[in-house]
């Protein structure tokens, strides 16, 4: 019995874990690289890029920086800047980007991915997932060391 109880806190706590894990994984990653844009760490590939045309599609205001495509098209030709930067920038204009080899387009530095609200967010889910890899961890620690002690107890002699 009390290696069944065992087997299941085990069965729960490890999915949550694994979950947890990958998360933290993920998460740390991105921060990282937000981190790389805004420039409070180097970046690796950071060059200037020119403004070619500018165009608002659909709400957002992007910007394409190669002949790769026209504006219109989606594709790694083109980013999207919040809108005060984009007032700012005029065609000809170059523009500090950053790339990554598993991103299609380049991530300006003035970009929403690494606003101060994202920086807090992806901190409180980065906590969120230490605690998904933690907490069961501790509890499946706890159960074992109570289910240790209970077998390990003297049971009254039988008359």
């Amino acid at each position: 019995m009390k290696a069944i109880v065992l087997i299941v806190v085990a069965a729960l706590a490890l999915p949550i874990v694994a979950l947890g894990a990958v998360g933290l994984r993920f998460t740390s990653a991105k921060l990282e690289r937000m981190k790389q844009v805004r420039g409070f760490i180097p970046a690796d590939d950071a060059r200037k890029v020119p403004v070619l045309e500018k165009a608002v599609i659909d709400g957002a205001n992007w910007v394409r920086w190669n002949d790769e495509a026209g504006i219109d098209r989606i594709g790694g030709h083109r980013f999207s800047l919040p809108s005060d930067a984009f007032q700012r920038y005029q065609p000809g204009d170059q523009i500090e980007v950053l790339f990554f080899e598993d991103e299609r387009a380049p991530i300006p530095r003035e970009s929403v991915f690494a606003e101060d609200g994202n920086f807090v967010f992806d901190r409180v889910l980065l906590a969120i997932e230490l605690a998904m890899v933690v907490l069961p961890l501790l509890v499946l620690a706890l159960v074992a060391v109570f289910v240790r002690r209970k077998s390990s107890t003297p049971q009254p002699a039988s008359r």
